[in-house]
This record gives structure tokens, C-alpha cells and sequence, in this order.
């Protein structure tokens, strides 16, 4: 594990600081050998479908700066196994290491429920949680304007979907009438129609 992560975790922050040089508040993009302390809010409950409460931690650089880029983070797993905790070391890097305010995110397993749960609705979870933190990231020091979203595995198929099918959104969700999304979140007074004319689920970028 420690032989995949570390390479993983020095590749994906040097993509985001090429990625997005217009993220970075000052002239010159902080080095990733330049350590500093962060500050981490954890298993804040961001929604509960079906009673089944997802979480995320969010992790902010401690640099001064009055806002930040965000990272949002999808664990892998095959959709099947894991939660957030196999990210946190990747979380804990980035934050100490580059400016960047992290969300590593809980979604919804095939197996939760005994079972019940599919694919659409994990694929709305992850809507849901982009949509969370657009809405509550300003208050941990994120703007929510600069947002990048990543993931491992079968996180990596969530990001895409987020940004492949961000319009493709429904109230009536994944049913026989419909192959629209219905985000697990929706931001107050807002409908998932809504959303998507609006281009609620956009992003800066995807790595």
C-alpha cells in the first residue's frame, strides 16, 4: 500500500497546481516540500438517505490565506467495500504540503441496505456531496468557485460521472421514465432541474 500511495498522492497535487494555475491566490504555486500545519473537521454528516448517514472530513491549510481551492475526494473500493479512512493519509498530505481545502467524502456501498442499494444512487451521492460542499465550503475557508474533484478506483468513475452527467438530473431519478440523476443533497428551494439548468454540478476540474 505505502508503495502505491506515496507516488499517487506527489502525483495527483503536482497535476492540481498545473491543473489550475488561476486556483493558486499568489504569483507562484506552493511547493510541495514546503510542510505546514492544517486543521481537520471530521465525519461531518453532509446528508442521510434513507437513514443511512454519509460523512466527509475536511481538512484546511493553515497559511494564513482567507480562502483556498477545493479538493474533493472519492475513496475507491469497487463500489462494494472501504469508506473515507483509506484517503486520509492522500487528505492529510495535500493539506500539509500544498494549499488546497480537502473534502474526503463517505458515499452510500452495493451492500449497504442488505443489499438494496444500486449503482444511480451512489452516482448521486456523489452529486450530492459536490453540490454539499459548493454550498458549505465557504465556511471552512473554501471557495467553492475553484473546485477540483478526484478519486481512486471507483472514485475515479464517480468524479467522471459527476462531470459527464452533471446534466443529465431529475426529480423523479433512475426509474423506468426517467435516466436522469437525483443529487442524494439539493441545495434549499432548489429541484434537480434546477440545478442542472443552472450548471449546479460544474467544476474546475476532474483528475
Amino acid at each position: 500500500m505505502k508503495t502505491f500511495l506515496n507516488p499517487f498522492l506527489l502525483a495527483i497535487t503536482l497535476i492540481a497546481f498545473t491543473t489550475l494555475p488561476a486556483c493558486s491566490q499568489s504569483t507562484e504555486s506552493p511547493s510541495v516540500e514546503e510542510s505546514h500545519e492544517y486543521e481537520v473537521t471530521r465525519d461531518i454528516e453532509w446528508a442521510q438517505p434513507g437513514g443511512h448517514s454519509l460523512t466527509l472530513d475536511i481538512y484546511v491549510p493553515k497559511t494564513g490565506k482567507a480562502s483556498y481551492p477545493v479538493l474533493v475526494i472519492f475513496h475507491g473500493g469497487g463500489w462494494l467495500i472501504n469508506d473515507k479512512s483509506p484517503m486520509t493519509s492522500m487528505s492529510e498530505y495535500i493539506a500539509k504540503n500544498s494549499e488546497y481545502v480537502v473534502c474526503n467524502v463517505n458515499y452510500r456501498l452495493l451492500v449497504d441496505g442488505g443489499n438494496t442499494i444500486h449503482m444511480n444512487q451512489i452516482i448521486e451521492d456523489a452529486m450530492g456531496a459536490v453540490l454539499w460542499v459548493k454550498d458549505h465550503i465557504a465556511a471552512y475557508k473554501g471557495d467553492p468557485a475553484k473546485l477540483i474533484i478526484t478519486g481512486d478506483s471507483a472514485g475515479g468513475h464517480l468524479a467522471s460521472m459527476v462531470v459527464l452527467c452533471g446534466h443529465q438530473l431529475e426529480s423523479d431519478g433512475f426509474t423506468g421514465n426517467s435516466l436522469g440523476f437525483n443529487p442524494t443533497y439539493l441545495p434549499p428551494g432548489k429541484t434537480a432541474e434546477a440545478v442542472a439548468a443552472g450548471n449546479g454540478l460544474e467544476v474546475q476540474a476532474a483528475i
